[in-house]
């Protein structure tokens, strides 16, 4: 059994090493999908949203990183059931039961978003999905403008970050610079729309230039 409040604390004290992160994911992964659902957790379904809005087909191919559990992806096999959806996290036993919601086509591990990530998830995807990993503790505005150029030309990519982070990092910065680089341009944003019962989150969409 673990605490919830004792997780969400630990987990927004991390500081995005890999080792404490997976630990904490490993004590946490099998009560993870309860305690934030049951803590008002939508963050999941609005990026979803935004991901069926940008949609050019009922069967995109979506990159969801740092896919956790898999919430994301059953939200997205939800709206579409016919994407095709690759998940991807740092943590080895949330890339399990994210593979076990049956929402995936396959779910790759040890993947660290504070680095460029791997080739072959790079420029594969025309919907790259970022949902509840820009947060306290974990992956900061440095690793936007990998995920963008992870994006391929003309395609989206979609990313909540938690208000209180989005203000402490000044998150809105990190994505003008994106944009003033030609990198991408913004063709949706939300600025403190629901995420989590006791707060708020930032959410984009970006369109690779």
């Amino acid at each position: 059994m673990t605490d919830r409040n004792e997780m969400i604390t630990a987990a927004h004290e991390l500081d995005g090493g890999k080792n404490a992160n997976n630990e904490l994911y490993r004590r946490w992964a099998h009560s993870y999908d309860k305690d934030v659902l049951g803590d008002g957790y939508v963050g999941p379904l609005v990026c979803a949203l935004m991901a069926q809005q940008v949609a050019d087909s009922p069967d995109p191919a979506v990159l969801d990183v740092g896919c956790g559990t898999g919430l994301g992806g059953v939200e997205l096999v939800t709206l579409m059931p016919q994407a095709r959806i690759t998940g991807a996290d740092l943590s080895p036993d949330m890339v399990q039961l994210a593979q076990e919601t049956g929402a995936y086509t396959s779910v790759v591990g040890d993947v660290d978003l504070n680095k460029p990530l791997p080739e072959n998830l790079s420029g594969a995807h025309e919907i790259l999905m970022c949902c509840g990993t820009f947060t306290l503790g974990h992956v900061g505005p440095e690793a936007l403008p990998n995920l963008v150029r992870a994006t391929p030309r003309a395609g989206y990519a979609i990313f909540s970050v938690r208000r209180r982070h989005s203000l402490k990092v000044d998150f809105k910065s990190a994505v003008d610079d994106v944009v003033d680089r030609g990198l991408a341009r913004i063709t949706s944003q939300l600025e403190n729309a629901p995420h989590i019962s006791e707060e708020g989150a930032d959410y984009w969409t970006l369109q690779r230039t």
